[in-house]
């Protein structure tokens, strides 16, 4: 099957000025020596992506596969993601060039792959991995699920970025620091602290109580590039959540600074489960983050789809297994 490589870029992930226009060059340089079908295409505003993808795919020959390449960061990975839903008359396959902010998802193959990511051969040439999605509302996502801190957290660091893109350049320490000093201070959020959820899951197991963290893993890492939830791997057909109790003020600074920190905390007070999907209730609304794009809602689920999509592993590399949990 003959093969069409489709790049599209977010033109506000390159920290150079002229960085959009080497990757292109690189891009080109590329299938001018080794032949190939290519397009290069530029997403100017969130959910552009979706339109692009699927004006693709009509236009593709019966006989030749889609391999997308999102060239950012996670958020165009996310819009990515959102636009191969519903094609089902094309072999699609999804694939990610790392050069945003935040590159999460990435990260669940391992530390010091950014390279590796960018070489424009390997990617093309590269073989899949079938990967697992979560599916909530009518939205994707491929790495995780926060609600409470973590989500006002997230919501608040990439709203820092969004808002100061156009006036200065942040710098990914910066949307780290960010992250971090949002998160610590949602903890004195009386509207998150007292936060009432009913969580059930597939196996009919039900948390009725207030937590501070929601956190439902496709993949190991978020909030640039934390290790929150290791034991996540993107390819088990499981959901790994982990579930924050309110236990005090104090206590939950400690142990929720630990948390964004990235050291995977499991045990007493969180409680883990692996799970295949899960239903959350709260008579307030909750705000709710999926991959970086957040909703507000007050009743919702979320499964797994196992194996829903063909994503694109360079040189052969595998997910990586950071720890195991029973």
């Amino acid at each position: 099957m003959k093969q069409k490589n489709l790049f599209v870029i977010n033109p506000k992930s390159f920290r150079r000025k002229n960085g959009q226009e080497r990757f292109r060059s690189e891009v080109q340089g590329y299938f001018s020596a080794h032949g190939g079908d290519y397009s290069i295409e530029v997403s100017r505003f969130p959910r552009a992506a979706t339109g692009i993808i699927q004006r693709q795919a009509q236009q593709i020959p019966e006989d030749t596969k889609l391999r997308i390449f999102a060239v950012g960061g996670d958020g165009i990975l996310f819009d990515c993601l959102n636009g191969m839903f519903g094609l089902d008359d094309v072999e699609l396959e999804l694939g990610a060039i790392p050069y945003g902010n935040t590159n999460d998802f990435v990260s669940a193959f391992g530390k010091g792959k950014t390279a590796l990511f960018r070489d424009i051969g390997k990617q093309v040439s590269g073989g899949v991995i079938p990967t697992d999605v979560i599916h909530g509302y009518s939205v994707y996502a491929l790495n995780v699920v926060t609600l409470g801190i973590e989500s006002a957290a997230i919501h608040n660091s990439v709203k820092f970025v969004r808002d100061n893109e156009n006036v200065f350049r942040v710098p990914r320490w910066a949307n780290r620091f960010s992250f971090i000093a949002t998160g610590m201070a949602a903890l004195f959020d009386k509207a998150i602290r007292s936060q009432y959820y009913e969580i059930t899951t597939d196996e009919g197991e039900v948390f009725a109580r207030r937590f501070v963290c929601v956190n439902i893993a496709n993949g190991p890492c978020y909030g640039g590039n934390l290790t929150v939830n290791p034991a996540a791997l993107p390819n088990d057909g499981y959901l790994d959540i982990v579930l924050g109790d309110d236990v005090g003020v104090l206590l939950d600074i400690l142990r929720t600074a630990k948390f964004l920190r990235g050291d995977g905390v499991y045990g007493d007070p969180f409680t883990y489960r692996r799970v295949k999907s899960i239903n959350i209730r709260s008579d307030q609304s909750l705000l709710i983050n999926m991959d970086g794009e957040s909703f507000f809602d007050t009743n919702m689920k979320f499964e797994l789809l196992p194996k829903a999509i063909s994503f694109v592993a360079p040189d052969g590399i595998q997910y990586e297994q950071r720890v195991t949990l029973p």
